[in-house]
C-alpha cells in the first residue's frame, strides 16, 4: 500500500513541472510591466548571487523553482552546481547579507505571482510557460 502511494505522489509531483532534463530550455520570466527586454548573464549572476538587488532603480524580487529546473538553470547560466549555489546562499543567510530567492514549485503559482509583481524576476521550464499562453509576462532575452 505504501509503494503504491508512493509511485502515486511521484507521478503527480512530476506533473507540477515538466522535467527541465528531458524537456530542455529555460526562460527567464518577468512581468509584462517591467521595463527590461534583455538582461546580461552577468546581472542575472550577481542577482541571483546577492550581489545586485536592483535593475536600474527598481528593487527587484527572485524567485526559484524546483530542484530540478535549479538544476538546469545553474549549469545553463552560470556553470555551476545546486550545491555550489545552496553554501553561497547559507554563507549569505548566515552573515546577514541578503535573503535567497522565495522558492516556488507550481509553475502556475510562479507565473502568477510574476504576473502580479512588476518586479519579480524568475525562471521556467519553456514548456511549461507554453500552457499559459494568456500569462502576463515576458521572455528576456539573456546576453553575454
Amino acid at each position: 500500500m505504501s509503494r503504491l502511494f508512493a509511485i502515486t505522489l511521484i507521478v503527480f509531483a512530476s506533473q507540477l513541472c515538466a522535467n527541465p532534463i528531458s524537456a530542455g530550455e529555460i526562460v527567464i520570466i518577468v512581468s509584462n510591466e517591467l521595463k527590461i527586454k534583455n538582461i546580461s548573464k552577468r546581472k542575472l549572476k550577481d542577482l541571483y548571487w546577492g550581489r545586485e538587488r536592483f535593475i536600474g532603480n527598481t528593487p527587484v524580487t527572485l524567485l526559484d523553482t524546483s530542484e530540478e529546473t535549479q538544476k538546469v538553470f545553474l549549469k545553463k547560466y552560470f556553470n555551476r552546481s545546486l550545491s555550489n549555489y545552496r553554501m553561497l546562499w547559507n554563507k549569505m543567510i548566515f552573515s546577514g547579507r541578503a535573503s535567497p530567492p522565495k522558492v516556488i514549485n507550481d509553475c502556475k503559482s510562479i507565473i502568477k505571482q510574476v504576473e502580479e509583481s512588476s518586479s519579480t524576476i524568475a525562471y521556467i521550464d519553456k514548456d511549461d510557460l507554453e500552457k499559459y499562453q494568456n500569462a502576463k509576462v515576458k521572455v528576456l532575452q539573456v546576453s553575454q
